[in-house]
C-alpha cells in the first residue's frame, strides 16, 4: 500500500504545482494499483483526488462519475471520505446550476464536526460559500466564509485560506464593495 500512498503524494505536488495531467496520471496508476492489492483506503484517496482533477478540466460529469464510484465503496457511517464526498458531491453539483445542493455540503460539515475534522468542515463551508454566492444567496455568504476561516486558521491550513481571501474579495468587489 506504501507505493500506492506514494503516488497520492506526488499527485499532490504535481496538483500543487498546477500541472493537473500529470497529477490526473498519478491518481490513475494508484487507483489501479490500489484496485489490484485491494487497497479500499488507498482507492478511496484516488478518487476523491481525481474528483478534483477531472472538475478543474471541464465539465462536472467526469467529476460526478468519480464521485459515484467512491459512493459505492464507502464504509457506512461517518467517516473523513464520507465528510468529502458529501461536500464534492454539493458543490460539483452546485457549480453545475443545481440549487439543491446545500443540503449536501451541510451534511457534510456534520459529520466534520461529529469527526472533529475541523480542517473538513472550514473546506465544506467554504463550498457552501461558493454555492451560496453562486446561486444569488449573497447574505450568507460572509458569515460562513467567516465560520471557514476560523476553522481553517486553527488547523493552519495557509493555502486554503489564501483561497478562501481571494473568494473573499471576489465577493467584494461583485458587490462593489471593495
Amino acid at each position: 500500500p506504501w507505493t500506492v500512498q506514494a503516488k497520492i503524494g506526488l499527485y499532490r505536488l504535481a496538483n500543487a504545482a498546477g500541472n493537473t495531467t500529470r497529477a490526473d496520471s498519478l491518481l490513475n496508476l494508484a487507483l489501479r494499483d490500489a484496485r489490484r492489492i485491494g487497497d479500499l483506503g488507498g482507492e478511496r484517496d484516488a478518487l476523491i483526488g481525481l474528483s478534483s482533477t477531472r472538475a478543474s478540466s471541464g465539465p462536472e460529469e467526469p467529476a460526478l462519475a468519480t464521485l459515484d464510484s467512491l459512493r459505492m465503496i464507502l464504509p457506512p457511517g461517518d467517516s473523513w471520505e464520507r465528510g468529502e464526498y458529501l461536500c464534492r458531491l454539493g458543490l460539483f453539483r452546485g457549480v453545475g446550476g443545481d440549487s439543491g445542493v446545500t443540503k449536501l455540503i451541510r451534511e457534510g460539515v456534520a459529520v466534520a464536526d461529529r469527526l472533529g475534522e475541523r480542517a473538513l468542515a472550514g473546506h465544506c463551508l467554504e463550498a457552501l460559500a461558493l454555492v451560496h454566492s453562486l446561486h444569488g444567496v449573497p447574505d450568507s455568504v460572509f458569515p460562513i466564509m467567516a465560520r471557514a476561516e476560523t476553522l481553517l486558521r486553527a488547523t493552519r491550513m495557509h493555502a486554503s485560506l489564501a483561497r478562501l481571501y481571494s473568494r473573499r474579495s471576489d465577493e467584494l468587489q461583485a458587490r462593489g464593495r471593495f
